[in-house]
């Protein structure tokens, strides 16, 4: 019996949804056979295909990828150990662009300490801020006017393509006790704005790496010419 092992990596669904848009495809007892990991809010899908022959296996395992690409689309990134930072900072390399980072606690420096690690790193960062405090106190309550605010002068000096950015953090109870960190991050260009809320509550270990994560597939999906 001979074997096929591949790894697709994705970001932008949860587990559950993932399960529900492959419909049938993770079955038990199928083969290939189509297991499921999430890990800091990448999901990553194992396909093993068996067959008595290692060209009939392999060819299982294309039919099998070809189906999960087509139904998560644009949420697929890669495929075996790749990261989303390396994905994206390729794409801004091979597209001549560069990123500003400034961050708030929301993301705390994870996001230039994943693009600094990239090959092409020099070439696509501009520059990346870490900013602990900001000077509005209600920076969360404003963000999209806030983060407008600071990009109608930040584009004037700063002869860059796009800006990542995030908020500071703020830690909530909400109903039954439940901890709940809010903060928000932000893509904008010179004339464009998308935020996205990265609140979240359950596992808070993995915010910042979610945060960041949700940050970069803003920038990953713009650069694929695709919208949220």
């Amino acid at each position: 019996m001979q074997m096929c092992r591949r790894v697709i990596r994705t970001f932008g669904y949860g587990e559950s949804e993932a399960e529900r848009l492959l419909d049938g495809l993770t079955a038990r007892g199928r083969n290939p056979e189509v297991g499921i990991t999430a890990s800091e809010a990448v999901i990553s899908l194992w396909i093993t295909a068996r067959a008595t022959t290692e060209e009939t296996a392999r060819q299982m395992c294309e039919e099998t990828e070809q189906q999960i690409r087509q139904r998560l689309g644009v949420a697929v990134f890669g495929d075996g150990d790749i990261e989303l930072h390396d994905v994206t900072a390729r794409l801004l390399h091979q597209q001549h662009k560069t990123v500003a980072l400034l961050e708030g606690t929301t993301t705390g420096g994870q996001l230039a300490m994943w693009l600094t690690e990239t090959p092409d790193s020099d070439a696509v960062l501009h520059e990346a801020l870490v900013l602990p405090a900001w000077d509005d106190a209600d920076v969360l309550e404003h963000w999209p006017q806030h983060v407008q605010d600071l990009m109608t002068g930040y584009f004037r000096s700063h002869p860059c393509h796009w800006v990542l950015l995030s908020s500071p953090i703020e830690d909530q109870q909400a109903a039954a006790g439940v901890s709940v960190r809010r903060g928000m991050v932000a893509l904008a260009t010179a004339s464009e704005l998308e935020t996205v809320d990265v609140s979240m509550s359950g596992n808070l270990a993995i915010f910042r790496q979610r945060a960041a994560r949700t940050a970069l597939n803003l920038l990953r999906r713009r650069l694929l010419g695709a919208r949220t």
